[in-house]
This record gives C-alpha cells, sequence and structure tokens, in this order.
C-alpha cells in the first residue's frame, strides 16, 4: 500500500500553486510560512480547547445524545490478523498521542478544559461470528455496526476512541472503529495508521513497542493556538477580510427543501453515496492544468453552477474545511487541526465555464488565503452563533480529498476501510454536505443531509445536475 508520505507530497505541491497565484494575485499567504516549533504546555494535564475541539464540545453538550459527531471506520481484514497484538498496538497508539486519553470539563466559570488522563485503554469488544453463516455473519456485522455508531460518546467520562473486533473466520475479520469529531480531521487516520503498523510489526517480532509519548502534543498546540492567535501578525488582517466578505452575508439558497421544513432542524441525516461517470480522476486534473487552477476549484465551479441553477442565486456561499498541520510535528499528531471556512462566489453573469472558474478562483484565493481566522469566534461576533446549531454563512459544506487516504496497512493482512453512515447531519452542521474523494479508481460522492431538510429523490436530483454539469465542464471550450 502507498505510505503517507507521497501524500504529503502531493498536498505540499498544492499548497505551493496556492502560494504562486496568491503571490501573484497580491495576497499575502501567512500560514505558507509557519512559526516556530510549538513549546510544551505549562500544565502537563490541563490545557484549554483548541477552537476546533472548542466547537465540538460545544455542540455535544448542547446535544448529549447527538451521533453527528460520531466518525465510524469499518476495515475488512483479509489474512493472518493476530488480534491480541492488534489490541496492544492501538493501546501504543493510545499512549504515544495524549488527545486519545483526554477527557473534557468544564471548571466553575464555565470555561472548558482538557484533562490528560496518565493511562486510559482504549475499549475493545471482541465477538466471534464463526458459528454464523456468511448470510447470518454479514446481517450481525451491520447490525454490530449501527449498534456502534449510534451510541454517543460521554466526552467527561469516557476517551474518544472505541473498538470492536469482529472474527469471521481464522483469515477474516472487521474492525470497528469508533472516533468521536472531537480528534478527528482528514489525517487523523494517516497517523493513527502509521504508529499502529509500527507497534504490531514489534509486537509480531517478539518486541515492546514504542509507548512513548511524541512530541508536541494536541494539548501542546491547543494551548499554543489559545495564547498566540491574537498575537500573529496576520490576524488584524484575516479578521478584516471576513468583516468585509461576510458583512452582509449571502441569502440563505432557496435550494429544492422538503415542504415544511423547519427553520431550526434537528441532527437526523442520511447518505447518498455514488462514483461519478462520465468523469474521471485524470479528466477532472486535466481540466484543472487547463485552467491553471486546481481540481477542487474545478469541481467547486460545477458544483457552484448546480446551486445556482436550482436556486436562482448569483451570490453563491459554500463552506469547506482548511486544515493547518503545517507546524513542525503536527503531521503525525491525532487531532483535530480543521476550521471550517466561507468561500463566496459572485456567479452573476457568468455565462461560459471559463467565466464561471474564474469566479470560483476569485472567491476562492482570498477566502484560502485567510483560513487561518478562526471560525467560530468570526461566527460568533458577526451572528451570535454558539455553536449548537446550524452554521451561519453557507448552506453547503464541501470536503475535497484529492487523492486515496490508505488504512492500517499490517503485515500478512489485506486491509480495507469505508465509512459507515452515522444516522445524522453532517457536523459542522449543515442542511447538505458533501464529500468528494479522487480515487484512482473513481471519484467517489458522499451527500450527506438533513432528513428534516431533504428528501433522498432530492438529494439524488443534485448528483444528476453535478455529474452532468462535470460532464459538460469536459467539453467546454478552453
Amino acid at each position: 500500500m502507498t505510505s503517507p508520505a507521497p501524500r504529503e507530497t502531493s498536498a505540499q505541491r498544492r499548497r505551493e500553486l496556492v502560494a504562486r497565484r496568491l503571490k501573484a494575485a497580491g495576497i499575502n499567504d501567512a500560514l505558507s510560512k509557519p512559526d516556530a516549533a510549538i513549546p510544551r504546555r505549562s500544565d502537563p494535564r490541563r490545557a484549554p480547547l483548541s477552537f476546533a475541539q472548542h466547537h465540538a464540545w460545544r455542540y455535544q453538550q448542547a446535544r448529549p445524545d447527538s451521533v453527528a459527531n460520531n466518525l465510524c471506520l469499518v476495515l475488512t481484514a483479509t489474512g493472518t490478523l493476530d488480534l491480541e497484538a492488534l489490541g496492544t498496538a492501538f493501546a501504543t497508539v493510545v499512549e504515544r498521542h495524549e488527545v486519545l486519553r483526554t477527557t473534557y470539563h468544564a471548571d466553575l466559570g464555565g470555561e472548558p478544559y482538557q484533562y490528560v488522563h496518565p493511562t486510559m485503554p482504549p475499549p475493545i469488544v471482541r465477538i466471534d461470528l464463526g458459528a454464523l453463516s456468511a448470510r447470518e455473519r454479514q446481517q450481525r456485522v451491520d447490525a454490530l455496526v449501527a449498534e456502534a455508531v449510534a451510541e454517543p460518546f460521554d466526552l467527561a467520562k469516557e476517551g474518544p476512541l472505541r473498538l470492536r473486533f469482529l472474527r469471521h473466520s481464522r483469515d477474516s475479520h472487521t474492525i470497528v472503529l469508533l472516533i468521536q469529531h472531537i480528534v478527528w480531521d482528514g489525517m487523523t487516520l494517516a497517523a493513527i495508521s502509521q504508529d499502529l503498523r509500527n507497534a504490531y510489526e514489534l509486537l509480531l517480532q517478539g518486541e515492546t513497542p514504542d509507548g512513548t509519548p511524541v512530541h508536541p502534543q494536541y494539548a501542546d498546540y491547543a494551548e499554543w493556538e489559545q495564547r498566540t492567535w491574537r498575537t500573529r501578525p496576520s490576524t488584524a488582517d484575516d479578521h478584516a477580510y471576513w468583516r468585509r466578505r461576510l458583512t452582509p452575508p449571502a441569502a440563505p439558497l432557496a435550494l429544492p427543501y422538503r415542504a415544511g421544513a423547519p427553520t431550526a432542524p434537528g441532527d437526523q441525516g442520511a447518505r447518498e453515496d455514488r462514483r461519478l461517470t462520465g468523469t474521471t480522476p485524470s479528466q477532472l486534473r486535466e481540466l484543472a492544468r487547463a485552467w491553471a487552477t486546481t481540481p477542487f476549484v474545478v469541481f467547486l465551479a460545477c458544483y457552484a453552477d448546480v446551486l445556482r441553477s436550482r436556486s436562482n442565486a448569483t451570490d453563491i456561499a459554500l463552506g469547506t474545511l482548511a486544515v493547518d498541520r503545517d507546524h513542525p510535528g503536527t503531521d503525525r499528531l491525532v487531532g483535530n487541526f480543521s476550521n471550517p471556512v466561507v468561500l463566496r462566489f459572485d456567479l452573476a453573469g457568468a455565462t461560459d465555464f471559463a467565466d464561471l472558474v474564474r469566479r470560483v478562483q476569485d472567491g476562492y484565493e482570498p477566502g484560502f488565503a485567510h483560513r487561518g481566522y478562526p471560525f467560530l469566534p468570526l461566527a460568533t461576533e458577526l451572528t451570535g452563533h454558539d455553536g449548537t446549531g446550524l452554521v451561519p454563512f453557507f448552506d453547503s459544506l464541501v470536503v475535497f480529498v484529492a487523492q486515496d487516504i490508505e488504512g492500517p496497512d499490517l503485515p500478512g493482512v489485506r486491509m480495507t476501510w469505508e465509512r459507515a453512515d452515522s444516522g445524522a447531519a453532517q457536523f459542522p452542521l449543515v442542511p447538505l454536505g458533501l464529500e468528494v474523494f479522487v480515487r484512482e479508481a473513481g471519484i467517489d460522492v458522499q451527500f450527506t443531509y438533513s432528513t428534516d431538510m431533504f428528501d433522498r429523490d432530492t438529494v439524488r436530483t443534485l448528483l444528476d445536475d453535478l455529474e452532468s454539469a462535470l460532464r459538460r465542464a469536459s467539453s467546454a471550450p478552453r
């Protein structure tokens, strides 16, 4: 399997491309120059929450029964798998990453903090399904996954990781990994997978894996972020940009919502998955080269065109997640380094795809350049948002992953993974969440939607529209 290094190299190339375009446009991208190494925090057991943690914590406090922050990975393992060694390897990962043995509390003034426990082995449920028929076994696996994802985390009483080891036969297993969003972003799986493989290999060789905690730890980052963000050279400029850009905010899109959809929906949701037809990953990359931009911008242009058509709006605002792991040592950490960013596009009068791409590029570049300003205090200042309901500024969130994300690569085992549907809307809470995975085999799209706001047929129609928009882009004059 592919190691994490090529993915990091690809991400670096994309950052360099964007940095060059920003420089050419006269826009300073402060985040392209990371600060010095993050220092150790003042208290080894306690630290403030990062902004990403704070948002997830507030939401869970307001809705303790919610599973919107539950991420469930179902790993299918074929080959010789030592479950005892795997359990010990996971425990070693928890030793190395303090955020996996952390609970969350509020002081007497209501201010949240995280408490790092010296030890907190991950709970592992082991179930042998070998006596069942193949059909019964699959039904039981499906039921166990649904049961696991439906159980919310109590962040004050337990760690953010739970495991189930399901044995089918000597050479076939399912591993159910449930993790809370408070410690998760798109690179968390890579960080877990690398340390898990290292520990598992040593255990198979009869050696003791290294459980020494890494440095920096996520709590170090959280304290550093809270202590320094207001005094960074870019903060005042970022703040001024967002006040100008979001005052007033774009009007809510008149999307094809259900009749009588509530103004304050719950977080019940569903997911519609599709591999796009008619557009391959190589075609998307070729389109990006032809328009001298990134595949993400090309995709955003197509999606924004769909929303423009369906809502009759020309002021289109979309959300995305920027992951800041550029500071030394953060690339290998388990933790949530993501920050919601508002991308706002003026599509009035855009008649052809070339103009559409330019308009989207014009909105994307400055938004990306100012991605370092934390979303939660900005939303609180401008709208009074407290982190507990639908986020302001946009109705749809787009996450674009431009390469395969490998799961654990263990010796003697072929392992694949997929993310289970949690039955909840996407967090940060939006009516319509779109995740795009550009894999070598094809472009996979996952639409996660509020069932209070949309029905499945409407979402399928939006997917049809998106496929058509991408096909039109492929044939547009360049």
